[in-house]
Order: C-alpha cells, then sequence, then structure tokens
C-alpha cells in the first residue's frame, strides 16, 4: 500500500523469517525508496500477532536487515 504521504507500507501476520521471497521483497522496497521520482519517501513493514498462534514479530535477523535497509518496522497486537 502506498500512503498519500508517499510511506509504502508492507504489512505481515505471524512470526516472519528473511525467506529468499522475503529478502527479494526487501531489495524491490529499496529500489522504491531509490529512485528518482520519489514518489515513495519511506517504507514501513507492519507486523501483527497471528490470533491462532500468538506468535508475531521478525526474526532478530529479519528486524536487523530491514532496519539496515532504512525500512521502519512496526508492531501491533
Amino acid at each position: 500500500m502506498l500512503t498519500t504521504d508517499g510511506i509504502a507500507i508492507e504489512s505481515m501476520v505471524g512470526y516472519t523469517s528473511a525467506t529468499k521471497a522475503i529478502r527479494t521483497q526487501i531489495a524491490k522496497n529499496v529500489e522504491l525508496l531509490a529512485r528518482s521520482d520519489r514518489r515513495v519517501y519511506s517504507v514501513e513493514w507492519w507486523f501483527s500477532t497471528r490470533e491462532v498462534t500468538g506468535r508475531g514479530g521478525p526474526s532478530p535477523a529479519l528486524r536487523s536487515l530491514l532496519e539496515e535497509s532504512g525500512i521502519t518496522v512496526r508492531m501491533f497486537e
């Protein structure tokens, strides 16, 4: 989702690890931030807890990768 303020938001439910698909998505988000048209000013990944398992959020490795890539991590219950 892209807000009118230029914030691209990725939403994840449950515990999420740095899989190949997730790393590919991070690379795409970094490309959006680097584009010269500047439609995207920031990227946020929102994590929420999966009700069934009670687990949620990024793995430590994923959180580090997101933060190193300039992506904001937000947690929601």
